[in-house]
């Protein structure tokens, strides 16, 4: 099923700021009109994840989006930053940021002990049954 400027969106679940709604609702529409008709899924997904990561203002963790018709998920977001959107009868487009970790090291840091736990985790045979 392709979409057509004339298919209805519908928002099922939105947990972001209304400014953030509102960008990816005109964007929505704006890709509705413009999507090429092969992979139009995969376009319209890196659309709408370059429009949200383009309005990262305050530098927050990057915007992920999955568009499919059959697809299950399961992730943790930020809260603030996640909506679920139906594209007519069969698609659904689900959008959410992640919080991005930064980890600090020290250079004086020893991670010997730590590299230690991760290859004798690796070297040890898994028990067959």
């Amino acid at each position: 099923m392709f979409p057509t400027p004339q298919t209805k969106i519908k928002f099922c679940r939105v947990d972001m700021p209304e400014a953030t709604k509102k960008r990816l609702e005109a964007k929505l529409y704006e890709s509705l009109r413009k999507l090429p008709s092969e992979k139009w899924k995969m376009e319209l997904g890196r659309r709408i994840k370059d429009s949200l990561d383009a309005g990262n203002e305050k530098g927050e963790g990057p915007w992920h989006c999955a568009v499919g018709t059959k697809f299950a998920l399961n992730t943790t977001n930020k809260g603030n930053g996640f909506a679920h959107v139906m594209i007519g009868r069969y698609v659904h487009l689900v959008v959410w940021q992640t919080v991005e970790k930064v980890c600090m090291v020290n250079e004086d840091t020893d991670l010997t002990s730590f590299e230690d736990k991760v290859n004798t985790a690796v070297e040890k045979p898994h028990a067959s049954a």
